[in-house]
């Protein structure tokens, strides 16, 4: 059984009912799962902070560059990433901010030179930036105002409980 998700709701219906239907709670729970991960890939060095050192060969000001790229990229990326989201729709910016992560996460892991250590980290700010922006877009998009302000806040909340389970698998990896 395949079930395709779709982003953007029926314009058929008035809000009040797309907001009360499960399609929209199913919809946001999904983005805000993919924001959970973001955040989790995004906390993650400062849990591998020592074997990061290790690996690259580097101090603690160096190490911090990574940190430092990832969220420059991520901030500078806010308003280019809206604009894309409005073009190419939730799902495709959720797909791309995914598919960045995944490359970042990659490139990180395989290199051992500052250089291509630090291009993962920005791909991986990229790929956060895509992903945060889509999931506010698609809450407010299926739901009523006055439920949108309360799921962003949910949305935080799931970023930050992402923050705090960085910290068990990355220790005991």
């Amino acid at each position: 059984m395949q079930v395709a998700l779709k982003f953007s709701p029926p314009r058929s219906r008035p809000l009040s009912q797309r907001a009360r239907s499960r399609s929209g709670w199913t919809i946001w729970g999904f983005a805000a799962g993919l924001y959970f991960v973001a955040v989790f890939h995004r906390m993650i060095l400062g849990v591998a902070a020592f074997e990061a050192e290790r690996r690259y060969h580097v101090g603690d000001g160096a190490l911090s560059a990574f940190t430092a790229v990832q969220l420059g990229v991520y901030l500078a990326m806010q308003v280019p990433v809206g604009l894309a989201a409005d073009r190419i729709g939730p799902r495709r910016s959720l797909a791309t901010g995914m598919a960045a992560i995944a490359a970042g996460e990659a490139i990180f892991a395989l290199s051992g030179t500052l250089g291509p250590g630090l291009a993962g980290r920005a791909l991986i700010g990229l790929g956060d930036a895509f992903v945060f922006i889509n999931v506010l877009r698609v809450a407010h998009t299926w739901f009523e105002p006055r439920r949108a302000a309360v799921l962003t806040a949910l949305t935080s909340l799931l970023g930050a409980l992402g923050q705090l389970l960085t910290t068990v698998p990355a220790h005991l990896a």
